[in-house]
């Protein structure tokens, strides 16, 4: 199982190898075909759920760095 770096990083690098070898998509099938992929990446349930999890212990982060600072 892949922690929640590993999980968005994957993610990411696997839209970025996307969008590379589609670059010269010009057909409109293409672009949909293209859309529904990076789609079908950056919206995995656990894609999602990692970036959430990801954000909030970002913002605790935050939080605590105040109270030290504030304290």
């Amino acid at each position: 199982m892949m922690s929640d770096n590993e999980s968005v990083i994957a993610a990411i690098e696997e839209a970025q190898r996307l969008l590379t070898v589609y670059d010269q998509a010009t057909s409109r099938k293409n672009q949909e075909d293209l859309i529904a992929m990076l789609q079908f990446i950056l919206c995995d349930p656990s894609v999602s759920l990692a970036v959430r999890r990801l954000k909030s212990r970002s913002r605790l982060s935050l939080v605590e760095s105040s109270r030290r600072y504030a304290g």
